[in-house]
């Protein structure tokens, strides 16, 4: 054989490998005597001058001589570098000869199909996708398995392997053409072959052989169902105790094959099934059911069908290629259910489900499908109000639907010992500035309601779910504990209070919006450029559910109406203006947050100690709408936009202990004063800064320039013992203050309105950005704090004082971040 052909030159091989001229006749050798050594992952020949296309789907391989011990794998890879062919362990496909496995991303998947000499092999891609290909695999015409390659479109080619020679191989490699896969045949069914007889003749197929205690034997169509065959029967011709179940499932996973339709299988893939033994309708779920009627069951001589209506209404609420699909199944030709879905990526296939050795059918598919009369067009039409309306897991069952309004609703629970999460997310439209739902029910056993985006998974953590059970509102890192609601209580509500473009400050209620009963609060951030979130409750039991889904309601609060302020822990007592701490407290530091937030012309409070039994006050201070209730205000990662005065303790809290000067020492005693000032800058929108004083008594004790957050920053205090009882006071004017102008002058002043981006810097979760600005600042509020990081955000921390570059340094403020510059 030659290997100075120009057509040689399109393939890329190990050095035991000879080729013909065309490449075709492949003869390998042991490998004994070369340079270069021989290993599975090298022992390669890849066809580099004709990749797979739209065009070019397919190539086939027949074996004439393999060595004892060696095998071949037979599949897709990326494209090799020359002079170095390899496989590519997690993105390649490989269908193996001795194993009847299939190989990606690492694993291993087995089709119960061997092969070896004498066996011709066909690899054929029957879809792209930007990123990724569904591959089957057929052995002597029949197919066998599909699996996914995970290879960029434009970098996939036919690939054989052999671990070592000698081999002799014929290999028709990629060419223009489709591959012919006859359909009507039921030896293309893939299933466990050794257990599932077919026989094309009659067109039956049974289950004759057991493999150890598999409950289920399945077996999947060659291709999904399309608009163009779009149903497919079965009629029941033998069974003993168990009647076999018919539906639709996506590509079919070893671990498939012994999953029922609508069992679901590990990988959580949709499934839809009809089982005819107690004639209910399973989605996703082993013992729960979609539908269940007793006259859906069948026997003998009873003929189950399942299909699909395929809506060329796309939906505006979804992603763009995302395709509704109505599944309906029927029993001896009349439309029995229907139900809304989203078509999956790869398709739904036929499925025929066996639960006992013996039971047979006849399978007509495709088969013609029933005619669509008013009452299956009625079904369709509210399943359309459902799916556009609303994305939810299988297992949530709608008991009413309004479309204009709100809905009646449970979740079906699988196990007693089930306890993934479920859930439901309104799609109506994305929620503003206003915008509040609200939940009713007698079951708040294992619930969360709020808020996520479009594109979130139930148990994601950008969500923000506030947890009936646990009492406390997650997102991402944040856990804050929130005021318990009364005894009784049937309906919470979710409100999206301030919005901007990538942060809400979200609000639940206890009862209705307008009752001001405030449970707690949380910013919810998205990393990215536009926040969009969408109502959603999420459970792990049986629960049945009222809501009203798409609500409008302004509310403000009354900074002074501390009955309105959160209060976290029932020990935590309001009497007029007064908040005092019993010794029932759970535990402690708890904090008292206000419900409005502070406010030119109203930045100046006062608290003054009425009664303390440790000669404790309560920290005294501001901070941003998420601050935690039950740790130290301004404590590690909340201090960027939360700080207080302890004054027992003799410090600030604004990320570590600052000390502060009083005139004299003293002890803390009944009738001591805290004020505390916050000056906000005329441009705050741009800025994103305030200036926080804070008075002992009348005196100017501490000054801190902290980050203020589009919803602004709120009173805190932070009790840190039982006993303690204190007033406050927002009528008084703050203490006078020479140096406030001059102040004011160096933190405030001018500014570029569009800073030079000159770094970027790669975070944990996403990237935030240091600017260069003229000089305006002074070193006096610029403190050495190095460079700690607050959960997954960024913190840029000036440098230095004075540097060869320039004496001073700029502090501008990002959405979550001030960020130290030197100019």
């Amino acid at each position: 054989m030659s290997k100075d052909n120009k057509s040689i030159r399109k393939f890329i091989y190990w050095p035991n490998f000879e080729l013909s001229e065309d490449g075709s006749n492949i003869e390998v050798g042991t490998g004994a005597g070369l340079d270069v050594k021989v290993t599975i992952s090298n022992s390669l020949v890849q066809c580099v001058g004709q990749p797979l296309s739209e065009k070019c789907r397919w190539f086939k391989m027949n074996i004439k001589y393999l060595a004892t011990g060696s095998f071949i794998m037979f599949g897709l890879n990326p494209g090799c570098l020359t002079g170095i062919p390899e496989w590519d362990r997690y993105k390649s496909v490989r269908y193996v000869s001795d194993t009847g496995g299939v190989l990606s991303q690492g694993v291993g998947e087995n089709t119960h199909v061997k092969y070896g000499v004498g066996d011709e092999i066909v690899c054929y891609v029957e879809k792209f996708f930007k990123d990724k290909c569904l591959v089957n695999f057929f052995t002597n015409g029949k197919l066998v398995y599909r699996h996914w390659g995970h290879m960029d479109k434009e970098n996939v080619y036919a690939t054989v392997g052999v671990k070592f020679g000698p081999a002799h191989l014929i290999v028709q490699w990629p060419k223009p053409g489709d591959f012919k896969i006859d359909i009507l045949s039921l030896e293309n069914w893939i299933c466990q072959r050794a257990s599932i007889t077919t026989k094309d003749d009659t067109k039956t197929m049974e289950l004759t052989n057991l493999v150890g205690k598999k409950s289920c034997y399945s077996a999947q169509g060659p291709r999904p169902l399309s608009k163009n065959s779009s149903y497919f029967e079965i009629k029941i011709q033998n069974q003993k105790s168990f009647c076999p179940a018919i539906g639709l499932t996506t590509a079919l996973l070893s671990t498939g094959m012994f999953y029922a339709c609508g069992w679901g299988d590990e990988d959580g893939k949709p499934t839809y099934g009809y089982h005819g033994e107690d004639g209910c309708i399973k989605k996703n779920m082993f013992d729960g059911y979609v539908a269940q009627n007793d006259e859906w069951k069948c026997g003998v001589g009873d003929r189950m069908g399942c299909g699909v209506v395929i809506d060329n209404k796309k939906l505006s609420t979804r992603l763009p290629d995302e395709t509704p699909v109505y599944i309906f199944a029927t029993k001896n030709g009349k439309v029995i259910h229907v139900q809304g879905d989203i078509i999956p990526e790869d398709g739904y296939y036929p499925t025929i489900s066996f639960f006992e050795k013996g039971s047979s059918v006849t399978v007509k598919y495709p088969a013609d499908p029933p005619l669509l009369d008013i009452d299956m067009e009625n079904q369709i039409n509210l399943q359309r109000d459902i799916i556009t309306d609303f994305k939810m897991s299988n297992r949530i069952k709608f008991d009413s639907f309004e479309s204009d309004r709100g809905a009646k609703f449970s979740l079906v629970k699988q196990e007693e010992d089930d306890d993934i999460i479920r859930g439901i997310m309104c799609l109506r439209r994305a929620f503003k500035q206003n915008n509040y739902f609200q939940l009713t029910t007698s079951q708040f056993k294992s619930v969360q309601m709020g808020f996520m985006e479009y594109s979130s998974v139930w148990d994601d953590k950008e969500n923000c779910l506030y947890s009936f059970d646990n009492k406390n509102i997650t997102h991402r890192e944040s856990l804050i504990r929130t005021r318990n609601f009364s005894p009784g209580t049937t309906t919470i509500s979710a409100l999206v209070w301030k919005a901007c473009d990538k942060s809400a400050v979200v609000l639940f209620f206890e009862g209705e919006v307008l009752d001001k009963k405030l449970l707690g609060r949380c910013i919810i951030e998205s990393a990215a450029s536009q926040l969009e979130i969408f109502p959603a409750i999420t459970m792990t039991d049986d629960s049945t559910f009222e809501v009203d889904w798409d609500e409008s309601e302004a509310v403000d609060f009354n900074i002074e109406e501390v009955g309105t302020w959160i209060l976290p822990d029932e020990a935590l007592v309001v009497e007029g203006n007064t908040i005092s701490v019993t010794d029932q407290a759970q535990s402690f530091p708890v904090c008292a947050l206000s419900s409005g937030n502070l406010r030119k012309g109203k930045s100046y409070f006062e608290v003054t100690l009425l009664e303390t039994s440790h000669k404790t006050f309560p920290g005294v201070g501001v901070c941003s709408a998420s601050c935690p209730t039950d740790s130290l205000v301004g404590y590690r990662v909340t201090w960027l936009q939360n700080i207080a005065l302890y004054l027992h303790k003799g410090h600030v809290l604004f990320g570590q202990e600052k000390s502060f000067d009083l005139s004299e020492e003293q002890e803390v005693k009944v009738g001591d004063v805290i004020g505390c000032q916050v000056i906000f800058p005329d441009k705050t929108d741009k800025l994103q800064m305030a200036l926080v004083k804070f008075f002992v008594n009348g005196v100017f004790v501490y000054k801190e320039v902290i980050g203020v957050n589009p919803s602004g920053l709120f009173v805190a205090l932070c009790f840190e013992s039982e006993g303690d009882k204190v007033s406050l006071d927002f009528s008084k004017e703050s203490p006078a203050d020479l140096e406030t102008t001059k102040e004011l002058s160096l933190v405030f002043n001018s500014y570029q309105d569009e800073p030079r981006k000159v770094q970027e810097y790669q975070t944990l979760s996403r990237k935030k950005t240091m600017y260069i600005t003229q000089q305006s600042f002074g070193h006096s509020y610029g403190t050495k704090m190095g460079t700690p990081r607050i959960r997954d955000r960024p913190m840029y921390v000036y440098v230095s004082h004075a540097n060869k570059d320039g004496p001073k340094a700029n502090i501008i403020f990002t959405e979550y971040v001030f960020q130290y510059t030197c100019v």
